[in-house]
């Protein structure tokens, strides 16, 4: 943007006009470089200390954004908007009595505001579970159209074992704001810790309708279509899965988890192919470093009913275990030490002799 107005800023409140039209187009150094400036023309001009808090809370520089709401605070101490973002401040540098007594101080100002009894049931939610869901379900006595209040109302309800009550908020959710990703995300996570999988399925595809650019949901569709596991459902898990990985070729889980698909399917193969991509992806997978050692001792298993020289896939198998042992992974530890019980070596699957991740810097 062109740094200047039709004429150019002399007083302190031209340069914090120009901060604050910075401000709306996202350019937020520039703003804080002009309240600044401002400032230096009138070092008590509220509008520009406003405008600075505000930008520094943007940024998450909490104490910066402190100084200036505290500051504003001394010359107008019933501004609610301040009270609110002071609090919001006092909350993410966990001085939480500090933030629960400006909440109180939003309600006191204006009884019957919905963002304050948002705020206060945030707060809650650190101290006491029933009292943030009494809290939520003021706020929507205020505002029935509060999304983040029934989604967070969904997380506690789940989080206390109240799956149906979790179902309805997330419901409603979705009904204020179809769009609301990690709604559609949570509503089918309840389905599936309720045995409800096919309603878990269906949940995901009616959000794919309008949500289909997000690898979240395909993903988790394709967790549910495995748990299902027909061998149609299978099928569908692959289709799923690889959706994902069109949209998020770099999630190292989308390509774990399509190896196991097809490791359920018999095509160890394969699933040898995609789990290697995985940790081709993130060597520090641990997830896959366990599947994979499973997969090449059930290849090992398959194959040498036919051929009883396969010792190699048993310490393909080991290696992959002590891999994931290193990161700390106890499954993988376990069958580490099953294995050597056996006798059997560590030996480097043919993939990582040619594949050598590159070193961080």
């Amino acid at each position: 943007m062109n740094n200047e107005l039709s004429t150019k800023p002399t007083t302190e409140k031209d340069w914090t006009d120009l901060g604050t039209t910075n401000f709306q187009e996202g350019e937020i150094n520039i703003a804080i470089e002009n309240f600044l400036y401002a400032l230096t023309i009138n070092p008590n001009y509220i509008d520009a200390q406003i405008g600075l808090g505000n930008c520094y809370y943007v940024q998450k520089k909490w104490d910066k954004a402190l100084k200036y709401y505290r500051n504003v605070l001394e010359e107008i101490p019933q501004s609610l908007s301040i009270w609110l973002n002071l609090g919001n401040v006092y909350f993410e540098l966990e001085q939480l009595d500090k933030a629960r007594d400006a909440f109180f101080k939003t309600i006191e100002l204006k009884p019957d505001y919905a963002p304050s009894w948002y705020n206060l049931a945030r707060f809650y939610e650190t101290t006491d579970i029933k009292k943030a869901i009494e809290t939520y379900q003021k706020v929507l006595g205020f505002d029935p159209k509060y999304t983040s209040a029934y989604y967070n109302l969904g997380i506690l309800y789940y989080k206390d074992g109240m799956f149906k009550e979790a179902i309805k908020s997330y419901e409603k959710a979705l009904e204020t704001d179809p769009n609301h990703l990690k709604a559609w995300l949570n509503l089918g996570i309840v389905y599936h810790d309720t045995g409800e999988i096919r309603k878990g399925i269906l949940t995901y595809e009616r959000a794919l309708k309008t949500l289909s650019e997000h690898p979240e949901l395909w993903f988790a569709l394709g967790n549910l279509y495995y748990k299902q596991g027909s061998e149609e459902d299978l099928i569908n898990a692959v289709k799923s899965y690889i959706k994902g990985l069109e949209l998020a070729p770099d999630e190292p889980s989308g390509w774990s988890d399509l190896g196991g698909v097809h490791y359920k399917m018999g095509d160890l193969n394969k699933a040898i192919d995609y789990t290697q991509k995985a940790l081709e992806v993130d060597p520090k997978y641990i997830k896959a470093w366990f599947n994979l050692g499973n997969i090449y001792y059930k290849k090992y298993i398959k194959e040498t009913v036919l051929n009883d020289d396969l010792l190699e896939y048993k310490g393909y198998a080991l290696w992959c275990f002590q891999e994931g042992a290193k990161l700390e992974d106890q499954d993988s530890l376990h069958n580490e030490q099953i294995l050597i019980k056996e006798g059997i070596e560590a030996i480097k699957p043919p993939f990582f002799l040619e594949y050598q991740p590159e070193e961080e810097e």
